[in-house]
């Protein structure tokens, strides 16, 4: 149901069948049954489980309660109690009864228990709320976007760079041709990017404004990174070996994941490729479409073959662990310029990930501080891996290979970049010559809620 060190944020209450729940030492210290339930810290507070709860019985059916659903909760009892209140108080001589004042001050109690509740758990998600209002774009008109040019195109469709004559702002407009989705089955995984993507709301992230249809395409409105790739980064600007770099977009990255686990999102394709760089030089990552919202752990196997955690080889079940092993792929790539793992075949790099870190040559001279967060992040075991402890994301911010690095200052953008991009060659964009024109039919254009109607 939930493992120890992990999980955070979640409250589990057994709706049916039993369970154990299990200390750090794997000793069962309660038994649990239909009615009961375990995490009323972890969802206050918003950290990880204090225990691992796993199933005795056949089958059992478990609810999930997150933050969000709280505050739902909690906004729906207090709008009640007003209107038990209001009620109560407007009935005339009852209100000078000894039950009306019992109760009125039961209500009392229970409104400032929950006030209390509701302030804790306002502090811990204020960061977010912060920065969603700073960057808030308000409903936008997709009718009033002039065309600037093309960004790129592939099978799948095309990107054309956007923008708002009103406010100057840039936007990326994927379009994506429907029969080429039907053709290929790819709706879920569609679907399922933008449902992802409208859950994030962070910086080092690439946003989704909204999405649209017409008779022959998707629409897709994103966020820019003007920058590029940065695959294509570390390869026109020489930068492999670079710790000032490394550490820099590592970190970005790590913001990034660490917001996405919050919102209970595995991101599973982790890679220098779907690391964006923006115009200021700060990484997004970016392609949500295999990442997946999960509670507990999921068995398919996807993503790309470098980056592979020993338990998705194994399909034994993974969760955001996998992405933290990823994680320190990414950073090893970066300073050695090649995969840690790298075969001439597949299957063998499928064999030497099982393996592990100990057979892995690491380049001369490296740094011990850095080695370390390379091997903390990829643990063989899940639980073990180094944000996944105790303390979580804080335990990697705190190792000494980022001692003197202001991740405040990174979380709010002020932190200088390593490398920013040059300015936008906005000629070149217009000229762009496409195979196939994108032409957006605002005739039928409707607002695109994720389906894709037979």
């Amino acid at each position: 149901v939930c493992v120890r060190g992990e999980d955070e944020g979640l409250l589990f209450i057994i709706f049916e069948g039993e369970c154990d729940v299990l200390n750090e030492d794997g000793e069962v210290v309660r038994k649990m049954k239909a009615g009961d339930w375990v995490g009323e810290t972890s969802l206050i507070d918003d950290v990880p489980a204090e225990v691992t709860v796993r199933v005795t019985s056949t089958e059992a059916t478990v609810l999930v309660l997150d933050t969000g659903c709280l505050e739902l909760v909690l906004k729906a009892i207090s709008e009640l109690k007003d209107a038990s209140i209001a009620k109560m108080t407007g009935s005339g001589d009852a209100c000078k009864s000894p039950q009306f004042k019992l109760k009125l001050d039961d209500l009392a109690k229970k409104s400032f228990a929950d006030d209390i509740l509701k302030k804790k758990m306002d502090r811990s998600l204020r960061a977010s709320a912060d920065r969603r209002n700073e960057d808030e774009t308000g409903d936008i008109d997709f009718t009033k976007l002039d065309k600037v040019g093309a960004l790129g195109e592939g099978s799948f469709g095309t990107v054309l760079l956007m923008r708002d004559a009103a406010n100057g702002k840039d936007y990326a407009l994927k379009g994506l041709l429907k029969s080429q989705i039907r053709a290929e089955n790819t709706a879920e995984s569609v679907a399922n990017e933008r449902q992802v993507m409208l859950l994030m709301d962070s910086p080092f992230i690439c946003r989704l404004y909204g999405t649209w249809q017409d008779s022959v395409y998707v629409y897709l409105l994103q966020e820019p990174a003007m920058g590029g790739e940065l695959f294509d980064v570390y390869n026109s600007q020489n930068l492999f070996g670079s710790l000032r770099h490394a550490k820099f977009y590592i970190a970005c990255v790590t913001i990034g994941l660490q917001h996405m686990h919050q919102q209970r999102v595995i991101y599973r394709d982790l890679k220098l490729e779907n690391c964006l760089v923006d115009s200021k030089g700060y990484v997004k990552l970016a392609d949500m479409g295999i990442a997946k919202l999960v509670v507990g752990k999921t068995y398919t196997v996807c993503g790309t073959a470098d980056y592979f955690a020993p338990e998705t080889l194994k399909q034994t079940g993974h969760n955001r662990a996998a992405d933290w092993w990823a994680c320190g792929i990414l950073l090893f790539i970066m300073i050695a310029g090649r995969s840690p793992f790298d075969a001439p075949e597949v299957s063998q790099i499928y064999k030497n990930i099982i393996k592990g870190f100990s057979k892995v040559e690491f380049p001369d001279n490296l740094p011990s501080d850095l080695t370390d967060v390379i091997k903390s992040l990829c643990r063989k075991k899940p639980e073990e891996r180094v944000c996944m402890q105790k303390g979580g994301v804080e335990n990697l911010k705190q190792m000494s290979f980022f001692t003197k690095f202001d991740w405040e200052k990174l979380d709010r953008r002020e932190l200088e970049t390593p490398w920013i991009p040059d300015p936008v060659d906005e000629a070149k964009i217009a000229a762009k010559k496409l195979s196939r024109a994108m032409d957006i039919d605002y005739a039928t254009l409707t607002d695109w809620d994720g389906s894709f109607p037979d």
